[in-house]
């Protein structure tokens, strides 16, 4: 390949009187662009009898290595790409956070069978831990570290409005849709 001529050339001068490795690309009559690895062995030299110049004798192995440097390129794009992603990941979670923060709004997941639960305070369902980020803990009561389950969530319900907010829990379960 013309990009990698002079490389390679140099390459072979380097080489004389010891091994040669390299990896390079070559041209096909058809105008295919492959990539070989080559070893060879260290040259043998003989002086030419007619005009008692040195003729230099390598033998080595040629290996198409064409698709392993393409799953290598392939894989580098796709490290970038992933790096990019959680680049950009990093980017909307640091603006979600500043966007809570300013509107004093949090997050938060919890996992539960049924609402009921709530009213059986020996339902061992209740002491499993809830996920909610530093200003839901915030609004809450809570502290940063503080682990949080679905008992201290009920608990936390004013009695005047417990019943409106776990029927509206149980209809959002029910049809599928968002709590809001």
């Amino acid at each position: 390949h013309p990009e990698d001529r002079e490389r390679v050339l140099a390459g072979f001068a380097r080489s004389s009187g010891g091994e040669y490795a390299d990896k390079y690309r070559i041209i096909h009559p058809d105008g295919q662009v492959r990539v070989i690895a080559v070893y060879a062995a260290a040259p043998k030299t003989r002086a030419d009898p007619d005009t008692a110049e040195n003729v230099y004798s390598m033998t080595g192995i040629v290996h198409d290595v064409t698709d392993e440097e393409t799953l290598k390129a392939n894989l580098r794009q796709k490290v970038r790409e992933a790096q990019q992603a959680t680049s950009d990941l990093e980017q909307a979670r640091a603006a979600l956070e500043l966007a809570l923060r300013s509107g004093q709004l949090g997050v938060w997941r919890s996992e539960y069978r049924d609402v009921s639960e709530a009213d059986r305070s020996d339902d061992p369902g209740l002491g499993d831990a809830v996920d909610w980020d530093v200003n839901v803990r915030r609004i809450f009561g809570r502290g940063a570290d503080e682990r949080v389950t679905r008992r201290d969530f009920f608990e936390a319900l004013h009695p005047d409005d417990r019943g409106r907010v776990l029927d509206h829990v149980s209809a959002a379960a029910e049809r599928g849709g968002y709590y809001t």
